[in-house]
């Protein structure tokens, strides 16, 4: 939520440095009405958060549920490999042959169940890691602009600098939490992928 309430944040930061308040759009677009209104802000901003609260929890749920299922898949085929250590056959051949040949048929199963999970998901995890690398891609092209714009004009004096641009430190502060936000999601992909594989 660090996109709506970043904003505020530097609201109550301006309030607090200098008692002025400086309203500024959530969203620079163009409205048919004036955004910097209180009550058009106000409505906006609730809109911006039911927007975004949205489009977070339905791509957190979708993630959730494709990790959970994997991560399931992936405990199964450990248990697998643990029971298979487990068999003896100085215990009886008989028995670890007929143990053995349940787990391979576990083990079949598991490989057809993996091989559906791949039909469903390949296209869902081949557009979510396209979108993955576009965002970081936008989001660090942001975030080396705003720090070499930042550098620029703040070398010396980094607390009582005031931005003349649109640029300034909060928005910095976003794109990099922004892009650790990515990156962490593209990683938990990669993980599980990862433990699939192995």
């Amino acid at each position: 939520f660090h996109f709506v309430t970043m904003p505020f944040s530097h609201q109550i930061y301006g309030y607090l440095t200098s008692q002025s308040i400086e309203i500024e759009p959530l969203l620079f677009l163009h409205y048919p009405f004036d955004q910097l209104q209180p009550l058009a802000y106000i409505c906006n901003y609730i809109y911006s958060m039911w927007c975004l609260a949205s489009a977070v929890f339905s791509s957190v749920l979708a993630d959730a549920f494709f990790l959970s299922i994997m991560t399931v898949t992936c405990m199964e085929f450990d248990i697998i490999g643990k029971r298979i250590s487990e068999i003896n056959p100085l215990e009886g051949e008989k028995e670890a042959l007929k143990e053995l040949k349940k787990l391979v048929d576990i083990h079949q199963e598991l490989i057809k169940v993996t091989e559906e999970l791949e039909e469903i998901f390949s296209f869902f995890l081949l557009v979510d890691v396209m979108s993955v690398i576009i965002m970081m891609c936008i989001i660090g092209f942001l975030t080396i602009v705003s720090i070499k714009f930042f550098l620029e004009n703040n070398i010396d004096k980094v607390e009582n600098f005031q931005f003349q641009s649109g640029i300034s430190s909060y928005l910095l502060t976003k794109y990099i939490l922004e892009l650790i936000a990515i990156a962490w999601h593209g990683l938990l992909h990669c993980y599980v992928g990862n433990r699939l594989i192995t």
